[in-house]
């Protein structure tokens, strides 16, 4: 069974490893991943992180600067 790594809250001090990182922002671990060598993760510029030999961490506050840049829409097509 699948589980569940969607997060609703992280610590701007924390700091947090692929999956848990990914799981707040909505993506797999693989996705996070590759975003790491493509530079790229929805479009934009990936969120920062931390590599610590050969562990990757992404800080918390990044996480939710990168997720704030994303406005909230009532529905999909852009304003005119």
């Amino acid at each position: 069974m699948k589980q569940d790594t969607a997060l609703t809250a992280i610590d701007d001090d924390g700091v947090y490893d692929t999956a848990t990182s990914g799981g707040f922002l909505g993506f797999q671990p693989t996705t996070m991943r590759n975003s790491r060598n493509t530079g790229k993760l929805a479009g934009v510029d990936a969120p920062a992180f931390v590599k610590m030999g050969t562990v990757v961490r992404y800080k918390g506050k990044t996480l939710k600067d990168w997720r704030a840049q994303f406005a909230e829409r009532t529905k999909t097509s852009k304003a005119a």
